[in-house]
């Protein structure tokens, strides 16, 4: 019971006059496009329209191996680097 490791996002908005755009960094694999649709409705009611703003999911189990050409590391990753 309790939590492992804490799943974390990022959000960065950058304004000027007209415009706001939103960024969002989320430690998932995925994004249904439910949470999308919510987030939309969110943002429409401070003035934000759904094309201003830009989700990444960061969170991969092969990102070490893919960025590594250490052996321990592809191991661990269960992918090895080309």
């Amino acid at each position: 019971v309790g939590t492992h490791t804490p799943i974390r996002a990022k959000a960065m908005a950058i304004q000027n006059d007209e415009t706001t755009v939103v960024f969002i960094s989320l430690d998932v694999i995925g994004i249904e496009h439910r949470f999308l649709r919510d987030l939309a409705k969110r943002f429409k009611k401070q003035g934000i329209p759904e094309k201003n703003f830009i989700l990444s999911g960061t969170h991969t189990h092969s990102g070490p191996g893919t960025l590594s050409n250490r052996l321990p590391l592809q191991l661990v990753a269960v992918d090895l680097y080309k």
